[in-house]
Parts: C-alpha cells; sequence; structure tokens
C-alpha cells in the first residue's frame, strides 16, 4: 500500500508532465462555473449524474478537473462519490438509470455484465464528461497524465474501493483505457432496453480499478514519467 507521502510524489510527477507540455490544470468546485468552462471546450452537454441543475453535488461529493491552455479551458472531466453501502452495482445501476433515463416499459436496464455486477463494491468513484479540444486528441502521454491525476485526487480527497467510467467501443479501439490507466475492461458493461439513449450505447465498455490495482498503475506510471523527464533533461 502506498502512503501520503508517495500519493503526493506520484502526483508531482504527472503535473511536471502537464506543464513540461505547456498546460496546467485547475480543481474547480464551484458547480455554478463548471458548464460555462465544460462548454470552452466543446462538451455541448452534461450526462444525467452530473447534471448541475438536477443533481444535488457538493464540494464534498464531486469535482471537475480542468486542463488548460494558458486562459483557455480545453479539457475537462468529473467525478463524483458513490457510496453503495450493501447494495449490489448491479442493482444500483438499474435503479439510477430508470430515473435517468425512464423507458416506456418501465425496464431500462435488462442486463448488466455479471463480471462488472459481481466485483464492484463498497465506495465508489465514478468518472465521466471527459472531453478534450480536438487540438490535444490524439496526445496521448498529455491525457493520460491528466486522467491519472484526475483518479489520483479522487483517491486522496475519499476513501474510495473502486474508481470506474464507461467507455464507447469507437474509443476502446484506440486503447483508451490503457492511456486513462484503468486496469480492468469489461465488454458490453451493460444492455439497454432498445432504443438505447441517445448518449449511450450497450456496446460500451466498464473500465476501472480497485485501489490495489491502481496503487500498482500509478506507482509505475510516475516513474515512467519520472525516467523520462530525466532522460530529456539529460539530452
Amino acid at each position: 500500500m502506498i502512503n501520503a507521502l508517495d500519493r503526493l510524489t506520484f502526483g508531482a510527477a504527472f503535473l511536471q508532465e502537464i506543464e513540461r507540455q505547456g498546460y496546467s490544470v485547475s480543481l474547480e468546485t464551484d458547480f455554478d462555473r463548471v458548464p460555462k468552462l465544460a462548454l470552452e471546450t466543446g462538451r455541448t452537454y452534461q450526462m444525467p449524474t452530473f447534471e448541475i441543475a438536477k443533481s444535488h453535488l457538493t464540494k464534498t461529493s464531486a469535482f471537475w478537473l480542468f486542463l488548460y491552455k494558458d486562459d483557455l479551458p480545453v479539457g475537462t472531466a468529473a467525478v463524483i462519490r458513490q457510496d453503495l453501502g450493501s447494495e449490489p452495482f448491479g442493482t444500483f445501476l438499474k435503479r439510477t438509470y430508470a430515473h435517468q433515463f425512464p423507458h416506456p416499459s418501465g425496464e431500462t436496464i435488462l442486463e448488466v455484465a455479471s463480471p462488472m455486477a459481481d466485483t464492484v463494491t463498497g465506495r465508489l468513484a465514478y468518472v465521466g464528461e471527459l472531453n478534450f479540444h480536438p487540438s490535444i486528441r490524439g496526445r496521448r502521454e498529455l491525457l493520460g497524465a491528466f486522467a491519472q491525476l484526475l483518479q489520483l485526487t479522487a483517491f486522496m480527497e475519499w476513501d474510495i474501493d473502486w474508481i470506474y467510467a464507461f467507455i464507447g467501443d469507437r474509443h476502446m479501439r484506440a486503447r483508451l483505457d490503457l492511456v486513462y490507466g484503468f486496469s480492468v475492461a469489461i465488454p458490453h458493461a451493460q444492455t439497454w432496453n432498445p432504443p438505447d439513449p441517445d448518449v449511450r450505447s450497450s456496446s460500451e465498455w466498464f473500465v476501472g480499478s480497485n485501489q490495489a490495482q491502481f496503487e500498482h498503475s500509478i506507482r509505475w506510471r510516475a516513474r515512467e514519467l519520472e525516467t523520462a523527464q530525466r532522460d530529456k533533461g539529460k539530452g
């Protein structure tokens, strides 16, 4: 298990990589400012879980991280804390989606993938609202450092067991799960009752890491960055 000083050291490595590429980051919990800042990155909508006008978000339950080029936001992602208690993950998803994406039949989700539903438990952090300006899409080292810093911040802010997201099949073909540093990837995470909602799909993947997987991954990611930065400094 890594300690608080380790986490600060790893965070510094990701910040240095972001700054080395000419960018900066800002953590935002002023939710009134978030929609305008997100719009500047090109994101024109909010998913129901993160919809500020309808969600009861607080500074202790959610935050946004923004990536800046000079004074302009060019990337964003959000994290919200979810405590399942004793509720199974599959039941939680079916219940919340039924409210967020109501289906005429009354059944929004037909099936939740058992490898995900049977494994994910306890205190969670859900990552969403990812959006990056076209000018930085494909900058895998930059986006990776940003995503790892986002996840590290969530683990430092909250005592969580899992961090997770859902990624579309098209993005998985580019292996964005590896870019973002997730350890587990499960295809066809949930089956929606047709038709799929406009912003969701039955072909989505579940990606995530439990605490042990995250700590293992971030240790090596940070060391790789530190080594690369030292090598570039020697050059």
